[in-house]
């Protein structure tokens, strides 16, 4: 359980492992049809979609 009123200290950068994580996450949710959060602009790889939301 967290404290509320503890300070966290972590850097404010994504490690190239974390964005890995994020991405192959997210891309396997939108390949299973969950709703996308931008606009596709003709987009249908998920992983170019993934990357798109990301930024």
């Amino acid at each position: 359980r967290q404290q509320a009123n503890q300070k966290r200290i972590t850097t404010p950068y994504m490690t190239k492992y974390e964005r890995a994580r994020v991405l192959g996450t997210r891309a396997l949710q939108i390949a299973m049809c969950a709703p996308v959060m931008v606009e596709l602009e003709g987009e249908t790889d998920p992983l170019l979609i993934a990357m798109k939301e990301l930024k």
